[in-house]
């Protein structure tokens, strides 16, 4: 797949895949009225590169979502895991703002279970 950028708006975050680094970044506010719908394409990517069986990466430095993202982070956190249960190569990063320990214990729970290679860092 090639690379692409989907612009944030006020309530969707900035989504870019390079596909030179196999990386997809999730970054801002992430609160669409339907997440599924704006997640879909981001999904397919994801399915896309497990398919490809290279590794890949998904870095999310969000500011601020709502409990239908949290959702969409799990079951994006599902799939790799599943793919990563079978040999696949993946990491994964959650990236806070230093100081903002809420972010970052939430980067702690959703990881928490994950036995693919990840890292929680502040910027």
């Amino acid at each position: 797949m090639k690379s692409f950028t989907t612009k944030a708006s006020k309530t969707t975050p900035e989504i870019i895949y390079n596909e030179n680094e196999n990386k997809i970044a999730i970054s801002g506010n992430s609160y669409p009225e339907n997440p599924f719908l704006f997640y879909e394409p981001c999904t397919k990517l994801i399915q896309s590169l497990i398919q490809s069986k290279e590794l890949f990466e998904l870095e999310f430095k969000l500011e601020y979502y709502n409990t239908s993202t949290a959702k969409q982070i799990l079951d994006f956190i599902d799939m790799i895991e599943d793919y990563y249960s079978k040999g696949g190569k993946v990491k994964a990063t959650w990236l806070f703002k230093e100081g903002d320990d809420d972010l970052k214990e939430n980067g702690v729970d959703f990881f928490e279970d994950c036995t693919f290679p990840t890292s929680i860092q502040s910027y």
